[in-house]
């Protein structure tokens, strides 16, 4: 049978992420969950060249779901899969395992995933209660997650080390501790992650109106949980934010011994009306941060009717560094008074 594909493309605003709820983004019951898996490039060419017919008998014939979302990163793609919780647990790790080129002697998978930081809950309770359902059904099982969040989102980057036999039982063990976590917070608020080319865009006004200056995960000295190495890549890498400690890092960008000396040039999206505010409470602000860090700072021109706004900072990746970390300040301090 000829190869294609079994996925569905979506489209996205990908400069203005949705808010959802966590049961939107997740689902609220064993019948029908969407689990939201972080692909490669080249795990998405392999699922291509798979013949349609194997394909389908990954995914049940139709019975699992899958949506992509239309972009323009080459690097990494988000596969949502919707199905029952058994469903889901026999296929992902299925389709895993095809497009994941192993030795032999090498059964493991890992697999990715994109869950929001809330439903996952704090360290002390995934530490608490689920490492300890995964490692009841399988012992060799390893969780890691990314130490920060995915670019422009509120996910991180989970991922499960494990071996083929015990795969299934452990998506499915993961599928229910997330579905016991929603149920208690189903009206979280999830902004959730998509691949984007717009690396160069600090924030979206979508994480930036759901991230509480007090949470631990983000501070005015790293603005929506990106670590201050995300600010000196630049060039043609089509993700370069280096958020996650699983994802190795790939593609050109600024050696960090230029990049101390190299002007960037990089763009921190805001709500308009919190721009105007910012106007209105301190109109020298931005002028005033400029001369401190050394920075270019410009607004650039938008729609009248637009509720985003453009901060253009020109600089080195530490002037820019230093102005980005001064403008979140400022911005989150109007929200105290």
């Amino acid at each position: 049978m000829d190869s294609g594909t079994s996925v569905v493309s979506i489209s996205a605003d990908i400069l203005r992420p949705p808010v959802l709820t966590a049961a939107q983004t997740f689902g609220d019951n064993e019948n029908e969950c969407r689990v939201r898996l972080v692909l490669t490039a080249q795990q998405v060419q392999e699922w291509n060249l798979l013949p349609q017919d194997i394909q389908q008998e990954i995914l049940k014939n139709g019975q699992v779901r899958v949506e992509t979302y239309s972009s323009s990163n080459t690097a990494r793609k988000i596969f949502i899969c919707t199905s029952s919780v058994s469903n889901l647990a026999s296929s992902i790790p299925a389709l895993i395992k095809v497009v994941t080129p192993t030795k032999e002697e090498d059964a493991s998978l890992n697999i990715n995933l994109a869950v929001s930081s809330l439903i996952l809950g704090s360290k002390v309770l995934i530490h608490q209660n689920l490492i300890p359902s995964l490692f009841s059904v399988s012992n060799s099982t390893k969780l890691l997650y990314s130490a920060s969040l995915l670019p422009r989102s509120s996910e991180r980057l989970v991922t499960l080390e494990t071996n083929e036999i015990d795969a299934s039982v452990v998506i499915e063990t993961l599928l229910k501790y997330i579905l016991s976590r929603i149920s208690f917070i189903p009206r979280v608020s999830v902004v959730p992650y998509i691949p984007d080319a717009a690396y160069g865009i600090y924030g979206s006004p979508s994480t930036f109106t759901q991230f509480n200056h007090m949470s631990s995960m983000v501070t005015p000295e790293n603005p929506y949980g990106i670590p201050p190495i995300a600010l000196t890549s630049a060039g043609g890498n089509p993700d370069p934010l280096r958020t996650t400690q699983v994802f190795p890092h790939s593609g050109p960008s600024i050696p960090l011994n230029i990049a101390a000396t190299q002007v960037v040039s990089q763009k921190m999206s805001v709500p308009s009306s919190l721009l105007d505010q910012l106007y209105h409470a301190m109109p020298h602000k931005l002028m005033e941060i400029s001369q401190n860090t050394n920075a270019n700072i410009t607004v650039e021109e938008s729609d009248s009717n637009s509720n985003e706004k453009f901060i253009s900072v020109v600089g080195t990746s530490e002037a820019n560094q230093s102005a980005l970390m001064q403008l979140y300040a400022a911005l989150i301090s109007l929200g105290r008074k």
